[in-house]
């Protein structure tokens, strides 16, 4: 009995925590309805919704809860905040993406953002995408982080007279560890397996310096090799706390 009233209780948690109108909302306005009925998106507290115009694109199998939008996974999660969520370009989805509430997510019209497979967003963390900005695969950044591929303001080289481009692309590496407090600027390309200290200011390309490597400061720079998170002791307990639909299903809940 007591197993059984531990089960009902987790079903009940969960679906009292996501916010099924602007879930149904989002699911069925984007995508056709044989992909929108699984409910791949999944949206969690309160969300200002700006635009819808764009597309979401899911290069892998379609189940339930793979883009989770506000979900409390982290120890520190307190909140009253709203989140916001403008997708104008294209969202493409390699897997399961978490991010944690407080979320600003922006896509604007003609730019592509890429989620790879177990990438989260941490609490208060921004994602603004003018151009192109790609997360690896379990590419994992911390909370109150910024990543944004545009500078916003034009700015004038004086020598030159010339109108410096105002937004770059971003690409980070698989198997990245981005602390708290992290911001990541237009430019910015980082290898696998790299961690970012928290209250790092990224704006290069930091591939030339190998993998397993450790970047703090403002701005950031190189100051330990051969480090890296444990991944591999890690990934069992990641897939468990993210998959929705195979932890339900184990609960004989889906």
């Amino acid at each position: 009995m007591e197993r059984i009233l531990k089960k009902i209780h987790r079903m009940l948690s969960f679906i009292l925590s996501v916010n099924w109108c602007q879930t149904f909302r989002i699911n069925f306005k984007m995508l056709p309805f044989k992909k929108a009925k699984k409910m791949p998106v999944l949206i969690f507290g309160r969300v200002k919704i700006k635009d819808l115009s764009g597309k979401i694109t899911f290069n892998c199998p379609i189940k339930t809860g793979l883009l989770l939008l506000g979900c409390k996974y982290e120890m520190n999660t307190m909140s009253d905040k709203t989140e916001y969520l403008k997708i104008s370009g294209e969202i493409v989805v390699n897997g399961i993406f978490a991010c944690g509430p407080c979320y600003h997510i922006i896509v604007n019209e003609n730019s592509k953002l890429i989620l790879g497979h177990l990438s989260s967003l941490g609490r208060s963390g921004t994602i603004i995408c003018t151009k192109y900005i790609e997360l690896g695969d379990y590419a994992r950044i911390g909370f109150n982080s910024l990543v944004s591929d545009s500078n916003y303001h034009k700015m004038i080289d004086l020598e030159t007279n010339k109108i410096l481009p105002m937004n770059s692309s971003i690409i980070i590496g698989s198997y990245n560890y981005i602390g708290s407090n992290v911001a990541i600027q237009t430019k910015t390309i980082t290898p696998n397996f790299c961690t970012i200290a928290s209250f790092s200011l990224c704006s290069k390309d930091y591939t030339n310096l190998g993998e397993n490597i450790l970047l703090a400061g403002y701005p950031a720079k190189l100051v330990r090799n051969n480090i890296v998170r444990d991944w591999d002791g890690e990934k069992e307990s990641l897939m468990n706390s993210f998959d929705i639909e195979n932890k339900f299903r184990r609960n004989k809940i889906l």
